[in-house]
Formats: structure tokens, C-alpha cells, sequence
């Protein structure tokens, strides 16, 4: 499927999704295993091309599983010529209707998802499993459509100027809802409307892991995902570096997170407000 990211400059929310070209689905009858060929123009965690008009296209990347109706697939057999396109095996037949998630690892059971509390960094893009895409598919041989549960949290950071690359090493940045909303954890999923419902307020918490300094010339980015929703008292980013020196950031009004946009927050520069012996995760 393909689908857009649309980057808004300042903090705004702005996304165009379009629907998957049809895939092909076949049965092996050699070995009875199941594959389903998905055609993902462009909806996954990797960054590929970026548009003229602040879009940017996600592709299936190595590794890549999906579960269907909780059973993993194999890891994605990707198109030599168009990394929008793969092929997942499974070992049983699909049955329909069929629950189709994005990645494999967050599938809990039939009703939930469970979303990590920590993610990895990659400054060229999301992280590797990540971003929550899911697909319903009524009946065998209709195109699956692939939903993003999730948006993108994008920051650009910089040191202050003058300083060594090397004064500030930055160990993590921290996304917290300003209202308390559950980031993390299970959540009750409706793969037919895209849909999550929080179960708890225990996880309040997304940590991006960084293990490297910051530069004055050229900002660092960071890209968070957290679900798609209204944080209704905004939310607060906060940078620590590996010394205990952090940083805050807030936004204090309401901000509606859009199902697979990208909130652009404006340049700055780490500058410690504080010390915090918690450095840890």
C-alpha cells in the first residue's frame, strides 16, 4: 500500500493516506503455505523518497513481519524492483475475515496490541517496529487497505553553538501526554474502523533511546510515535543527556495527533535547565 506522510513546519498535523493497489494472493500447493503479497506504495517505517510537497514515502524494510489473525508471518520477501511491494509467508492458511498487523511483535491476542514502552532511534527515519499499520480483510481476494493506530512526534535538536560535539552525549528523549493519556502498553483494537481504545493510565511514558553527542552545526532528529489521538493538555518532550542535564519542552494546548501524520516541532538547541540523577530508562 502507499500511503503519505505529510511534514507541517511548525506544530501542526497535516496527512494524505492513499489506499493499497490490490495485491496478489496465492496458496502453495506444494507445501500448503499460505502467502499474501502486499503492495505497500508506500505506508511502513522505513523513509524512502521525500516530496516537493512535504510528503514522505515509508517502504518495507529487511526483517519485516505482519501477523494475520495472530499468526506471524515469515520476514518480508521484498520486490528487487520496488521495495513498495512483499510477499509474507505463513505456514497455515490465512482464514477470513482477516486481522492483518504491522509489525508482528505487537500482536497481544485477538482483541489487543501491546505498544513498547521504548523505542530506537534512527535519524534517518522511525525506528524499526515502531509504527502500528493494520489491514481488515472481509473476504479472500479483496485489497486490503493498510490504516496507520499511530502519528510521529519529529524533533530537530541541535547544541549550542561553540560547544564540543561531545559535552552534551544525550541518553534519551521522553514523550509524556500532558493529560496523562496512555502511550504505551495494551490498548483494545479495532482492526476494521484503525481504532485504539486505551486500557489503563500506567504507561504515561514513550522513551526514544540516543547514545551520541549533539552538534551546533547540524540538528539531530528524532522521531517519536505515539498513538493517534487528541492530547487535550498537550504534552511535554524531555532531553537528558548521559551527565543528568535535561531539557523541557511543552507544548501546553490542545494538539490532535492525526493517524499517520507528522507534528514538525520548530529547531532548538539543548540547553539544561536542570540535573536529574535519573539518568536511566
Amino acid at each position: 500500500m502507499k500511503s503519505f506522510f505529510n511534514i507541517a513546519v511548525i506544530v501542526a498535523t497535516v496527512l494524505q493516506i492513499t489506499a493499497c493497489k490490490t495485491p496478489t494472493e496465492a496458496v502453495i500447493p506444494s507445501n500448503n503455505r499460505h502467502a499474501l503479497t502486499i503492495d505497500m506504495e508506500v505506508s511502513r517505517v522505513s523513509f524512502g523518497e521525500w516530496h516537493n510537497d512535504g510528503r514522505v514515502s515509508l517502504v518495507w524494510s529487511e526483517g519485516d513481519c505482519i501477523a494475520a489473525n495472530g499468526q506471524t508471518s515469515s520476514v518480508a520477501n521484498i520486490d528487487a524492483n520496488n521495495a513498495n511491494i512483499a510477499t509474507f509467508w505463513f505456514n497455515e492458511k490465512v482464514s477470513f475475515p482477516a486481522n492483518i498487523l504491522y509489525p508482528a511483535s505487537f500482536y497481544k491476542s485477538a482483541t489487543t496490541i501491546t505498544l513498547p514502552s521504548v523505542q530506537p532511534l534512527s535519524t534517518a527515519g522511525i525506528g524499526t517496529n515502531t509504527l502500528p499499520i493494520v489491514a481488515y480483510i472481509a473476504n479472500e481476494g479483496d485489497t486490503p487497505v493498510l490504516k496507520h493506530l499511530a502519528g510521529v512526534i519529529h524533533l530537530r535538536i541541535k547544541a549550542s553553538s561553540g560547544e564540543k560535539q561531545d559535552l552534551h552525549p544525550i541518553s534519551k528523549v521522553e514523550f509524556i501526554g500532558g493529560n496523562s493519556e496512555q502511550v504505551c502498553g495494551d490498548f483494545t483494537i479495532d482492526y476494521e474502523n484503525a481504532t485504539l481504545t486505551p486500557t489503563s493510565t500506567k504507561n504515561m511514558k514513550v522513551t526514544v533511546q540516543m547514545d551520541g553527542p549533539l552538534s551546533p552545526t547540524e540538528a539531530t532528529n528524532v522521531y517519536i510515535v505515539v498513538p493517534a489521538r487528541e492530547y487535550s493538555k498537550g504534552y511535554t518532550i524531555r532531553i537528558t543527556d548521559k551527565n543528568g542535564h535535561y531539557m523541557t519542552k511543552k507544548k501546553e494546548s490542545a494538539q490532535t495527533v492525526k493517524n499517520g501524520s507528522i507534528v514538525s516541532m520548530p529547531e532548538f538547541v539543548f540547553e539544561s535547565m536542570g540535573f536529574s540523577l535519573d539518568v536511566g530508562v
